[in-house]
């Protein structure tokens, strides 16, 4: 797994950016500057107007500016356009080929670009409603499903009880003076299968009262009145998934839409687990990883940086820069065929959970 930064500082390096092979680093630690400048008195120490033209990337606020100045004298770059706060003592690159935008936007279209040949296997729920029916949409999934190999249903012995809200209260809370809450369930998990907020599965971080849960997180609405729910023990052991034999999709690749062979009676607020071939997610954040292979990342974002510097180069380099960019697409291209992944079979039987089938299966009537 690689995040973001990381793969952006390999190809820093790969298109041999003077601020990385010159001073060695990976990132830069301001020591003061504004709004327009930034003072480093470790590595800012180049000639006057070196860094002129380059971008300078402050890493944690995400904003790049083009630098209009750099004086030696006093260690400064300078530039035109406000940032958000005051420089102190942030985390910064300087880029002088290509802008931070293009490098991270390079990174994932090389994503994209993976399927069919590379791809992730995920397990993704859907909670079984009341009043869905036999379809159910999968465009609410993340990340979305290019296929669906596997559809497997939570077994109705595990430890659960349902209710329905009295009260509305706040949206990362869940109120039912019908019911009474222990300490024991916080860890347990909430499932809204009926009226508002149907299909949400949140975690009880906080009894507040006893007829009250706090979540962990909010509920898409705040729950009313119509609102039914199944709490779960999800430490159960006896809680285990079973093959679903009767189930089809709208297409079979990219589907939208999952269709069970029955309306799911008596198995409301119970879960659908679906085994999902996928394709990587954009990397929006610093921290945010990729199981995607570095090296095909690496080599696909070149050709495309590449491409783009084929429109503001001069005619004498163009042939230099279009034999770089037809060298790092052939490689890449060549990876993902020596490293392409098996797809699954529509339809697995074998599971782990240990071939358990319901005792009224598919749903009961």
């Amino acid at each position: 797994m690689s995040t973001r930064a990381a793969l952006r500082r390999a190809i820093a390096k790969r298109t041999r950016q003077p601020f990385f092979r010159r001073l060695g680093v990976t990132v830069g630690t301001a020591t003061s500057g504004s709004k327009t400048t930034l003072v480093d008195t470790v590595l800012l120490k180049q000639p006057n107007g070196f860094w002129n033209g380059s971008f300078v990337y402050l890493v944690d606020t995400d904003e790049a500016r083009e630098i209009s100045a750099f004086t030696v004298a006093d260690w400064t770059l300078a530039w035109l356009e406000d940032v958000a706060a005051n420089v102190t003592t942030d985390k910064y690159e300087i880029w002088s080929t290509f802008t931070p935008d293009e490098i991270h936007d390079a990174i994932n279209r090389g994503l994209g670009d993976a399927w069919p040949l590379l791809f992730t296997i995920d397990e993704q729920y859907v909670v079984l409603q009341e009043d869905v029916g036999v379809g159910y949409a999968l465009t609410g999934l993340t990340p979305a499903p290019r296929r669906v190999a596997q559809v497997l249903i939570e077994s109705a012995d595990v430890s659960s009880v349902v209710g329905q809200v009295t009260d509305v209260v706040a949206q990362d809370r869940l109120k039912d003076t019908n019911f009474t809450f222990a300490a024991a369930d916080v860890g347990k998990e909430i499932r809204i299968y009926g009226g508002t907020s149907a299909g949400d599965r949140r975690t009880i971080s906080t009894l507040i009262d006893a007829n009250t849960v706090q979540v962990s997180a909010n509920f898409t609405s705040i729950l009313s009145a119509t609102s039914k729910w199944r709490m779960v023990d999800v430490q159960d052991h006896s809680r285990q998934y079973a093959p679903l034999l009767e189930w089809g999709l709208d297409k079979e690749t990219d589907p939208t839409v999952l269709r069970l062979g029955s309306h799911p009676h008596g198995w409301e607020g119970f879960l659908l687990r679906l085994t999902c071939e996928s394709e990587y997610p954009a990397l929006a954040a610093e921290t945010a990883e990729t199981a995607a292979p570095d090296e095909y990342v690496e080599l696909t974002a070149l050709a495309r940086l590449y491409l783009i510097a084929l429109g503001n180069r001069p005619e004498s380099e163009l042939r230099a820069w279009a034999s770089m960019q037809s060298t790092y697409a052939e490689a890449a291209e060549q990876y993902a065929e020596r490293h392409q992944m098996r797809h699954m079979p529509g339809q697995i039987t074998d599971d782990s959970a240990g071939h358990y089938i319901p005792a009224e299966y598919p749903f009961a009537s």
